[in-house]
């Protein structure tokens, strides 16, 4: 979990488990030149960076980056301003040489405004969680020895 908190270890979790894997960003996204199957259109990946977010907002000081970075993030995933979710594969995005002849949105979103200032390292958290854990603890016991 801890690699996922952090903003480098959320790149390399989207680079590994979409972009590499091969996630196909141009036909998911209708970016595809000639795709007109709008079967192939889906917005899984939209869905998991939405339940990313659901996790932020239960949890607002455990993400290093903040919801702008996940708003930005959806934008550019659609935009084609970056060449990050260009093309269906790692194949395809090297045989067309993407990575030479575009930016990446990586970089983009390394700025201060998309960090969290209320992130609270490991040690921290897990402290933090402790105590809520003990507090829901507290109130199922409660509920258990005093209501009927």
């Amino acid at each position: 979990m801890t690699c996922l908190r952090v903003l480098q270890g959320f790149q390399v979790l989207v680079e590994r488990e979409w972009l590499e894997f091969g996630h196909k960003f141009a036909d998911r996204c209708g970016h595809s030149i000639g795709g007109d199957d709008h079967n192939e259109r889906c917005p899984v990946f939209l869905q998991w960076l939405d339940c990313i977010h659901q996790l932020m907002m239960q949890y607002d000081c455990v993400f290093e980056f903040s919801e702008a970075y996940l708003v930005k993030l959806v934008q550019h995933t659609y935009s084609n301003l970056f060449g990050t979710f260009l093309c269906n594969s790692s194949a395809e995005r090297a045989q067309l040489s993407v990575a030479d002849r575009t930016f990446s949105v990586w970089k983009f979103l390394q700025a201060d405004c998309f960090k969290n200032h209320l992130y609270l390292p490991q040690e921290k958290v897990t402290a933090c969680l402790a105590s809520i854990l003990m507090a829901h603890l507290r109130i199922a016991w409660l509920k258990v020895a005093y209501l009927p």
